[in-house]
């Protein structure tokens, strides 16, 4: 089973609202990865997709943030990645499981830096999600920032295998 680069993608042109990867070969399993931080105090979001974004209430997910309880969410229209509002840096990974007639299982952890300096934590979020479509595999991605804009440094890259 070997990994190869489905897309990577960043924003060294300009800051913007959303960073889309291009559409690419759809595999059965797949890692996801992004960074990036924002203009304004923002929660980072991930959105899929088959060929075009998918932006109706067509996820449903699970998530905890810094260890406590976890708190169910249904019919939205996004994944939010973080649970802070801040501009701080994020970082996150998401493991994705995309059989093309089953609804689409993802596991994704982030980190955020928070406020700077070793006397503040980083916050963590746990979050597990589905994507509802049955006929056809993810195969485009978009990560987009709820206000303001995300910067340059920001990056989306995700590698896949059969």
């Amino acid at each position: 089973m070997a990994w190869a680069k489905q897309d990577a993608v960043d924003l060294s042109g300009g800051a913007a609202t959303t960073l889309t990867t291009a559409v690419f070969t759809p595999k059965l399993f797949m890692n996801i990865f992004g960074y990036g931080e924002g203009s304004t105090s923002f929660n980072p979001q991930i959105r899929v997709g088959d060929t075009t974004i998918d932006t109706g209430s067509v996820y449903a997910g699970r998530r905890s943030f810094n260890g406590g309880g976890d708190v169910a969410v249904m019919n939205q229209t996004e994944i939010v990645i973080d649970g802070t509002s801040d501009s701080t840096p994020f970082f996150f990974v998401c493991w994705a499981f995309n059989f093309a007639v089953e609804e689409k299982l993802f596991i994704m952890n982030n980190i955020r830096q928070g406020t700077a300096g070793s006397g503040t934590a980083p916050n963590r979020r746990e979050t597990v999600f589905k994507w509802v479509e049955t006929t056809n595999q993810l195969d485009i991605e978009q990560l987009l920032a709820s206000t303001g804009n995300l910067t340059t440094t920001t990056q989306l890259s995700s590698i896949g295998s059969d």
